[in-house]
C-alpha cells in the first residue's frame, strides 16, 4: 500500500478533523460521517486534504460492492449506505491534488465503484439519480490527471469499459463554459485519442458504443473536437489547441493507417474515414489548417503538414470531387499560401500538381476556386510568395485554373448557350439545346422534331434505348448534375477548338498509318491539363473502356453520319475511379472528315518526310471554316 493511504496518516490531522476522519473509517461509519469529512475538505489546506486520503480509500473497498445479480432484483438494506459513502468518496477523491504515483493503488478501488454506480445511477437506494453527463465528465477529468504518469495511464487504458465512459463524457467537454476546465477536459480527451491501441477491436467497440452506437457517432465527436479548437480560420491557435489538434490527427491516422502513408494514394480508405468525411471533416480540417498556418508556435507548421497530407490522401482516393470544393470554400488555399514561404513546404506541391488540377473539370470546384482566388488576392501579391520555392508550381497551376475560369465565366454569362445536334443521323439540324426534344426513355439523345425521333427509333434506337446512360453524359448519370454535365461539355469543346491543329494532325497521322480504320479521340483529364490521343476503335484499351449495346449504338451512329460525327471521349477523375464518357463531336458537314481522308491518301507513308509548310496550308481550310453556317458541337 502507498504510504499516503495508511490510516496512521490521520494522526497528523488537527483534532477535530482527526475525530471526523476516524469516525468515517470506523466500523459504524455512515454517509453523514463522510459528509462531515468533506466539509473539512472545503475549509482545510491542500496538505490536510491529502492526509484525508485514507478515509476515501477505505470507503472505496470494492469488497463492499453489492452483488449485481441480487441487486437487480432486490437491493440489500445496507446498500444505500455503502453506495452513498462510495459515491461521496469518489466526489472527494476527484478534488484532492495528490501525487500521481498513488494511481496504481487507488485505481483498482475507483474503477469498480465507478462502473457499478454508472450502471445503477438511476436506481440507487436512498440516493437521488446520478446525472450521466456530470458523472462521466467528473470521471474523465479524474482519469485525465494521470495522463503524465505512464504506469497509471497504461493501467487506465488497459481497463475494459474505460473508453466507453470517456466517449460518454466527450460531448460534455465541449459544453464547459469555464475556460480552464474546458482546457483540462480537452487535454483529458487527448489522452484517449493519442492512444495507439484505440483501433484495436475491443477498444474501438467501447468508443463506438459510448459515442452513440455507430462509427458515424464517433466520427461526429472527432470532427466536433477539431472544430471546437478553431475560433476563426484567420486567428492563430493557442499553443494548447495545437497540442489538442495533434491528438485528433493521431487518432485519425491510428484509425486509418493509410492516411499517414503518402505512398498509399490508391489504397481505399476505411469505413471510419468515410464516416469522418460524411461528418464534414474536410471543411473542418481545412479551417483548422488555415488557423494553424498563421500560428507561430513551433509545432503548428508540423501539424499543417500532417493535416494537409491527410486531406490530400482523402482527395486522391477520390471519395468525391465535391470535397475539394468544400476545402476551397473553407480556406485551404489560404492555408497553403500562408505556408509557402516556409522552408518546410513539401505538403504544398502535391496540392498544386496532383490534387487540384484534375478537379478543375468539375463545376463546383472551379466555382469554389473562383471565390478562393479572390479571397487570397492580397497574399498572391506579396514578395514572400512570389519568391517562394513553390511559385513555379503555383504559376503552372493557376495558368490552367485561369483557362478553366474563362470557360466558367463564359458558361455562366449565357453568351454561348448549350448546342445540340439532331440524333437522327440523316438530319444535319443543329441549334440551341432548348429547341430540341430529348428521348424520355434514355434521356441521352435529342431530336429536332417528332418525325426525326420516329425515324431514329426505327433505325435502331428502339433496341438500344434501355441500355443508354452509362457512356453518354446523360440525366440518368446520378454522379453529375445538369450544370456539371453542361460545363463539362463546354470545357471539352473549348479544348477541342483550342487544340484543333494538334487534333487534326493526330487524326491525319492515324488515317495515314491505318487507312480505312475507325478511331476514337480520347481527351485525358486525369492529370489536369488535357492530353489527346487517337486510338483505334478495335484496340484493346478502347474495347475495355467502351462496350455494350450503348457503345454499339454510338458507333453505329458514327458510321451512319457519313463523316458528320467524330467519336470523342473523355477520361476524368471520378468519385470512385476514373470515369470514361463518350462526348461525340457533331458537325453539320462532312467537309473536315473528307478533307482529312483525302489528304491522308496523298501524303507519303513516312510521316517524318511530310512537308510541314504544305501540311499547314492544306489543314488551314479545315481548321477555319469560311462558311458561317458550319457548326461544331459536343
Amino acid at each position: 500500500m502507498h504510504s499516503s493511504l495508511r490510516l496512521n496518516k490521520l494522526s497528523r490531522l488537527p483534532p477535530s478533523m482527526r475525530t471526523a476522519a476516524n469516525a468515517a473509517c470506523g466500523p459504524n461509519r455512515s454517509v453523514q460521517d463522510i459528509r462531515r469529512v468533506m466539509t473539512y475538505l472545503s475549509t482545510g489546506t491542500e496538505e490536510q486534504s491529502v492526509l484525508m486520503l485514507p478515509v476515501f480509500y477505505v470507503n472505496l473497498d470494492p469488497a463492499g460492492i453489492p452483488d449485481e445479480d441480487t441487486f437487480d432484483t432486490e437491493a440489500p438494506p445496507e446498500a444505500g449506505g455503502l453506495i452513498g459513502r462510495a459515491l461521496l468518496s469518489l466526489q472527494a477523491l476527484y478534488t484532492i491534488k495528490f501525487s500521481a504515483d498513488i494511481g496504481p493503488v487507488i485505481w483498482p478501488r475507483v474503477w469498480p465503484w465507478v462502473r457499478f454506480i454508472y450502471l445503477y445511477r438511476d436506481h440507487l437506494p436512498g440516493l437521488p439519480p446520478q446525472s450521466e453527463t456530470v458523472f462521466c465528465l467528473e470521471f474523465l477529468m479524474f482519469a485525465g490527471t494521470f495522463a503524465d504518469h505512464p504506469e497509471t495511464h497504461a493501467l487506465i487504458l488497459s481497463t475494459p469499459g474505460v473508453r466507453f465512459m470517456a466517449a460518454r463524457a466527450w460531448p460534455s467537454v465541449h459544453k464547459l463554459v469555464d475556460p480552464k476546465r474546458r482546457e483540462i477536459g480537452f487535454n483529458d480527451l487527448r489522452g484517449f485519442l493519442a492512444d495507439k491501441r484505440a483501433a484495436e477491436p475491443a477498444h474501438l467497440s467501447e468508443l463506438i458504443d459510448g459515442a452513440g452506437g455507430t462509427l458515424e457517432h464517433l466520427a461526429r465527436l472527432v470532427v466536433l473536437y477539431i472544430d471546437s479548437l478553431v475560433s476563426s480560420p484567420n486567428i492563430a491557435m493557442h499553443f494548447m489547441s495545437v497540442h489538442f489538434f495533434s491528438g485528433a490527427l493521431d487518432f485519425i491516422t491510428t484509425m486509418d493507417p493509410n492516411l499517414r502513408k503518402p505512398d498509399h494514394i490508391y489504397t481505399p480508405t476505411n469505413a471510419f474515414t468515410t464516416a469522418l468525411v460524411s461528418k464534414n471533416l474536410v471543411r473542418t480540417l481545412s479551417s483548422a489548417l488555415c488557423a494553424l498556418s498563421v500560428t507561430t508556435t513551433p509545432q503548428a507548421l508540423h501539424e499543417v503538414q500532417r493535416g494537409s497530407s491527410i486531406l490530400g490522401l482523402i482527395f486522391s482516393k477520390r471519395l468525391g470531387y465535391h470535397l475539394i470544393a468544400d476545402a476551397l470554400d473553407h480556406n485551404i488555399l489560404r492555408a497553403l499560401i500562408n505556408c509557402a514561404h516556409h522552408k518546410r513546404h513539401s505538403h504544398i506541391q502535391p496540392f498544386l500538381t496532383v490534387v487540384l488540377p484534375p478537379s478543375l473539370l468539375y463545376y463546383p470546384v472551379i466555382s469554389a476556386l473562383d471565390r478562393a482566388l479572390a479571397d487570397v488576392a492580397d497574399l498572391l501579391e506579396t514578395e514572400s510568395f512570389k519568391t517562394c520555392e513553390v511559385y513555379e508550381q503555383w504559376d503552372k497551376f493557376v495558368s490552367l485554373a485561369n483557362e478553366r475560369l474563362d470557360v466558367f465565366h463564359s458558361y455562366n454569362s449565357g453568351e454561348n448557350p448549350s448546342m445540340r445536334a439532331c440524333d437522327n443521323m440523316k438530319c444535319s439540324e443543329m441549334g440551341v439545346k432548348s429547341e430540341f426534344n430529348r428521348c424520355g426513355g434514355c434521356q441521352c439523345v435529342y431530336y429536332c422534331s417528332e418525325a426525326c425521333q420516329r425515324l431514329d427509333w426505327r433505325e435502331g434506337h428502339r433496341k438500344a434505348c434501355d441500355s443508354h446512360g452509362t457512356l453518354y453524359l446523360s440525366a440518368n448519370d446520378s454522379q453529375l448534375t445538369t450544370v456539371e454535365r453542361s460545363f463539362l461539355r463546354a470545357v471539352v469543346h473549348h479544348d477541342s477548338q483550342k487544340e484543333k491543329a494538334q487534333l487534326l494532325i493526330q487524326q491525319l497521322g492515324f488515317m495515314s498509318a491505318y487507312p480505312g480504320q475507325d478511331f476514337l479521340v480520347l481527351y485525358n483529364y486525369t492529370r489536369g491539363a488535357v492530353k489527346f490521343s487517337v486510338q483505334p476503335l478495335n484496340g484493346a484499351p478502347t474495347k475495355e473502356r467502351f462496350n455494350g449495346a450503348e457503345w454499339e449504338d454510338i458507333v453505329s451512329r458514327m458510321v451512319r453520319s457519313g463523316g458528320r460525327m467524330r467519336l470523342d471521349a473523355i477520361a476524368m477523375p471520378g468519385t470512385a475511379d476514373f470515369r470514361y464518357y463518350a462526348i461525340p463531336l457533331r458537325t453539320n458537314t462532312p467537309a473536315v472528315h473528307e478533307g482529312l481522308r483525302k489528304l491522308a491518301r496523298e501524303l507519303p507513308a513516312d510521316q517524318e518526310s511530310w512537308d510541314n509548310d504544305l501540311l499547314a496550308k492544306r489543314l488551314t481550310p479545315l481548321m477555319y471554316h469560311e462558311d458561317p453556317d458550319v457548326l461544331e458541337v459536343h
